[in-house]
């Protein structure tokens, strides 16, 4: 990676660098990360598989969808399907 400078301070890197870009939202003004910030980002975020990922399905979170205040909405098993085993 390679910081440069124009008008403020940039970080250059490979493609997948792009995925990051909710986190540089979040970093406090005029500070980017530093690259071993980066790397540990990178290590966390790694998975072993993606059985490591829970589902989450957006139209249960509250308030996202009025009618999910009802117990009924959640039996449509095309959106709300069984977590995984193991």
């Amino acid at each position: 990676m390679t910081s440069v400078r124009w008008d403020r301070d940039a970080l250059l890197a490979n493609p997948a660098f792009e995925s990051l870009w909710p986190v540089i939202a979040l970093c406090p003004s005029h500070r980017f990360p530093e690259a071993g910030d980066l790397s540990d980002l990178a290590q966390a975020s790694a998975l072993d598989s993606t059985r490591m990922l829970a589902p989450l399905p957006i139209l249960g979170v509250p308030g996202w969808e009025a009618a999910n205040e009802r117990e009924s909405f959640y039996d449509d098993a095309s959106v709300f399907r069984p977590g995984r085993s193991g």
